[in-house]
């Protein structure tokens, strides 16, 4: 069995299935973490969607929120106009809800309220704490020796969950707070070369944290999507 990791996939259903075909995924045998952000800025939003969905019924896949699933949960809630939508990347997935019945929308904003904001998965020599946009700095639990990275998603989830979703602090705090983090901690969110010295698409490693989001819903600069295998460091890009 084997564990990837990927993020930021972004309506983007033919290289997804690329991806798991480069990887030979094996549903019976391996299990993928998806960081969020399945939806928007791509054409195939909703059948990418289903693909994930498929295999999160089958216990072979998790999908943790992003701030694209919120977007969409909040639209079909009525908390969010299209117009705003449009302006964040929605545009062809509002396209594709207003083609859904009433019962499909239903149970697709059911699907988006019940999906969790972060995970802690173990492996035989390492423990991750899994989220698609890391922490809020207004938000920290800590003392003088350690940042609670769990208690600290709850705490700002449970104050604004839209202001966690869309935050990037992680990567701007100071490391006097970052190497006090009590969790090795895998994001997604900002794409790589926004973070990269070399401005290039390949995942971000640091000491205490990752970002696996390589771009894949920016093409037009150079963006891929990507995964990373836990189990080994491997990483696979189309």
């Amino acid at each position: 069995m084997s564990i990837y990791l990927t993020s930021d996939l972004h309506g983007d259903c033919r290289r997804f299935l690329k991806l798991l075909n480069k990887i030979k995924f094996n549903p019976y045998q391996d299990f993928m973490y998806v960081l969020g952000d399945v939806l928007d800025r791509g054409n195939e939003n909703l059948e990418l969607l289903k693909h994930v969905r498929k295999y999160i019924d089958a216990g072979k896949m998790l999908l943790i929120k992003g701030n694209h699933e919120l977007f969409a949960q909040m639209y079909l809630q009525g908390r969010l106009d299209a117009r705003q939508w449009i302006l964040w990347g929605g545009r062809q997935t509002l396209a594709e809800l207003g083609r859904l019945s009433p019962d499909q929308r239903e149970e697709l904003e059911n699907f988006l309220c019940g999906l969790p904001f972060y995970q802690i998965i173990t492996t035989a020599d390492k423990t991750v704490l899994l989220t698609h946009s890391g922490l809020d700095a207004d938000c920290i639990i800590e003392s003088d020796s350690r940042l609670d990275v769990e208690e600290s998603i709850k705490a700002a989830v449970a104050g604004d969950e839209f202001r966690y979703l869309v935050s990037n602090d992680i990567h701007y705090m100071p490391w006097g707070q970052i190497r006090k983090m009590d969790h090795y901690v895998i994001v997604g969110h900002v794409p790589a070369m926004r973070l990269n010295e070399d401005a290039s698409c390949r995942i971000v490693h640091r000491e205490k944290y990752m970002c696996i989001d390589t771009g894949a819903g920016f093409r037009d600069s150079g963006g891929k999507m990507s995964c990373y295998r836990l189990d080994d460091g491997r990483e696979f890009y189309v």
